[in-house]
């Protein structure tokens, strides 16, 4: 990994293996106040409101804002594997999500964005506070990165807490609840069989293929 500075952010260039690059999504003009109407392929970029310092916006590469969201404390590497894929996939598809509906009028000071940081939508902790992603979050963020939920046949935003007690305790069908998903990690679930407890009943997994251009779903 190495340094570089973005936007007057000190941020982080990861080296994704195996990575896949997105079919531009110029066919899907749904919302014409986002960057991005694909919800096969993730977006390439998010913008992140930040408010501190007077506020600013500063875009990151999304794969990085991913992975440095996992860094900031809510799904660390000494958690288990799965329960961190099902992190990783949770946290990308809320700001996937976010990118889709932007509204026409979410600025800050004339500049657009898709995101805030911090507790309206997920914390990311910019400037001397961002956080070197490890190994294993990167890994986990790219084992599911071609995967998207549906519920009902509707691409959905997850969201996640960081209460939930065991596995399955509480379950409502769009949240992962940390505790309880770690707590089914460390009884050998899957993070597929995670997605089921947590998501189901109704829910499907739906994987991008590169080389096609399939209709969007609503």
């Amino acid at each position: 990994m190495r340094s570089f500075v973005l936007g007057g952010v000190i941020a982080l260039a990861i080296v994704w293996p195996g990575a896949v690059v997105a079919p531009a999504a110029a066919h899907a003009t749904r919302n014409p106040c986002s960057t991005w109407n694909s919800r096969y392929f993730p977006p390439p970029s998010v913008r992140v409101l930040v408010k501190a310092h007077g506020g600013y916006v500063v875009e990151r590469d999304f794969r990085t804002y991913v992975a440095e969201v996992m860094a900031a404390g809510a799904w660390p590497a000494s958690k288990p594997w799965s329960s961190l894929v099902a992190g990783a996939q949770a946290v990308k598809q809320f700001a996937w999500w976010e990118v889709l509906h932007r509204p026409c009028d979410r600025s800050w000071k004339g500049q657009p964005y898709d995101i805030v940081n911090g507790g309206q939508h997920q914390l990311w902790r910019p400037k001397s506070g961002l956080r070197e992603p490890s190994r294993v979050q990167v890994r986990a963020v790219e084992a599911a990165w071609l995967t998207s939920i549906r519920k009902h046949g509707r691409f959905i935003r997850t969201g996640w807490t960081g209460t939930g007690g065991r596995c399955g305790d509480v379950v409502d069908g769009w949240h992962l609840y940390e505790d309880g998903v770690t707590d089914c990690a460390r009884k050998g679930y899957s993070w597929q069989r995670i997605q089921r407890v947590y998501y189901g009943p109704r829910f499907k997994r739906v994987t991008a293929k590169p080389w096609r251009h399939p209709e969007l779903v609503s």
